[in-house]
């Protein structure tokens, strides 16, 4: 590999850890077109749509506010090309509701990992795969299948 890829690789892995840092972690979603192009696609639905940066400022505002002591850390990262992925783990506690579940007060912890896109600078395209299952079950939101027959 080449100094020039390197190079970049390194640019981008920086760059996607200013993002997680300062727009997950600590909530400052004023500079998300700072991090993410206005043409981004979003991987996480079934057919991959484009995000506006108003939609993904909503989603990120709606997490923080059921999570309002949310925790990003970045386990660790990769970089290839123009594609940067972290695997990361989410820890907070759920004080409003969120998708549907009401506010439990209890702690989740979900890992898993964010596959970014970047073009000059900035983030293109997102794909995105989290153990949202194991986190639902931490804090009630499952029932188990042994006592979903007893209702």
């Amino acid at each position: 590999m080449d100094n020039a890829s390197n190079s970049s690789e390194a640019l981008n892995k920086t760059r996607v850890t200013e993002f997680i840092e300062k727009v997950l972690r600590s909530g400052q979603d004023e500079l998300l077109s700072e991090y993410v192009s206005p043409t981004h696609i979003d991987h996480n639905n079934k057919s991959p749509t484009d995000q506006p940066i108003e939609d993904l400022r909503k989603h990120i505002r709606g997490f923080r506010r059921a999570y309002p002591d949310l925790e990003v850390s970045i386990d660790f990262q990769i970089a290839e090309g123009d594609m940067v992925m972290s695997r990361l783990t989410y820890v907070g506690t759920q004080t409003l509701g969120y998708l549907g579940f009401g506010p439990t007060g209890k702690r989740m912890r979900m890992v898993g990992a964010k596959i970014m896109r970047l073009s000059g600078g900035l983030i293109v395209e997102t794909w995105g795969y989290f153990n949202t299952l194991e986190a639902f079950d931490e804090f009630g939101a499952l029932r188990s299948v042994d006592s979903a027959g007893d209702s």
